[in-house]
């Protein structure tokens, strides 16, 4: 069974234009920010690409995540990729039970997180991996600890290979590499 978990943090992560790249790239991104829109009753555009106090409220955050991670999701499963979106609300404690039913439904697990791989969610969802048997492979998407050079949020995840597009595209060479 070749089938990608994606386990993304949970609120805290969140910035003003995420997803944006997806939204303008893939028609059904926009077609998910529209099912959301609807069923919220609110512009998910204004929410999540406009600068606004409502994205750092508990209960505007989660919708527009959930809108992001499910954008994602679907351009991917047109594009022939099975995955699920799992989102990790606490790195500690760890979710052993969770992990464990996310464990034995894929073979690959993508943790994505804007910020340092090392000591982050994908850090602590290595560890609890290493006590599994026969446990999935992990690919770690966030900032490599590198240097990177100083500029705007945008410039520094391009530099790293972290937009919404260059993600795709890894996750892409990565479920061919499962094949």
């Amino acid at each position: 069974m070749r089938k990608i978990a994606f386990v993304f943090p949970g609120q805290g992560a969140q910035y003003t234009g995420m997803g944006k790249d997806f939204y303008e790239n893939y028609d059904r991104a926009k077609e998910v920010f529209a099912i959301a829109g609807k069923v919220s009753g609110m512009s998910m555009e204004e929410l999540i690409f406009q600068e606004n106090e409502n994205l750092n409220i508990t209960e505007y955050t989660q919708i527009a995540m959930l809108t992001v991670e499910l954008a994602i999701l679907k351009v991917l499963e047109e594009k022939g990729i099975s995955c699920a979106v799992y989102n990790m609300h606490t790195i500690k404690p760890i979710d052993r039970e969770g992990l464990g039913e996310i464990f034995v439904r894929h073979s690959l697990i993508v943790t994505v997180e804007e910020h340092m791989v090392t000591g982050g969610m994908g850090s602590a969802v290595a560890e609890y991996k290493a006590e599994q048997a026969n446990a999935p492979r992990q690919v770690f998407l966030g900032f490599q600890d590198a240097f990177l050079e100083a500029g705007t949020q945008r410039y520094v995840w391009e530099q790293a290979g972290l937009t919404e597009v260059q993600l795709a595209e890894r996750i892409e060479a990565e479920w061919e590499r499962e094949a």
